[in-house]
């Protein structure tokens, strides 16, 4: 089975496979209503109609999608919600690494593929991204022990890491400068790939 998780970066969203039938689409976020296609959604905060991202029309395609909605909790106005196997895959891989509505989605996804692609998932930020990064790196190198393909675009920058002193730089928590972008694209940094990258 091939899985491919869609995130909101823009750099990348247009790239996914939508029109390729043998890879089933996961999203998470509102801007998966606007994806051209859809099989399995995942919103795993707290419904709270009082909120952001919750809108009007994200609630309304949240509560009628026709897939399986991935949530934290049971919630009967989803007709189609799904609790996430939560406990289970916190005591399977620790709860260290569940850092976003991402790293979720590779643990399960992990769970019924052999092939994994990532689109619109940058997690370019040095801040609120860089915990985020981290825990999809992980589930990445937990998917190659296992023998799952992993791979992202060229453009996205969560494919590199930069490595302690190797790399040159020392406590640089990402590649958040363009010239810093190019750099590992061009391959003169010296960087860990977990990824596999698709040009």
């Amino acid at each position: 089975m091939k899985v491919c998780i869609v995130g909101s970066a823009e750099s990348s969203i247009s790239l996914a496979p939508f029109q390729d039938p043998e890879w089933e689409i996961w999203s998470c976020s509102p801007t998966m209503r606007l994806l051209p296609r859809i099989g399995v959604a995942f919103e795993l905060h707290k419904y709270d109609r009082t909120v952001e991202p919750f809108s009007p029309e994200y609630v309304s395609w949240l509560n009628d999608f026709d897939g399986i909605v991935w949530m934290m909790a049971e919630y009967p106005q989803v007709k189609n919600c799904e609790v996430i196997p939560y406990k289970a895959l916190m005591k399977k891989y620790s709860p260290y690494f569940f850092t976003s509505s991402i790293a979720w989605m590779m643990a399960l996804a992990i769970e019924v593929a052999d092939e994994i692609s990532l689109y619109g998932v940058d997690m370019a930020a040095s801040t609120e991204y860089y915990d985020q990064k981290m825990g999809c790196q992980f589930f990445a190198q937990i998917a190659k022990k296992k023998g799952i393909k992993v791979s992202v675009p060229l453009r996205a920058i969560c494919s590199a890491h930069l490595l302690y002193m190797v790399s040159g730089n020392t406590h640089t928590n990402g590649l958040s400068k363009p010239a810093e972008r190019e750099s590992w694209r061009k391959g003169e940094m010296p960087q860990m790939r977990l990824f596999r990258v698709v040009r």
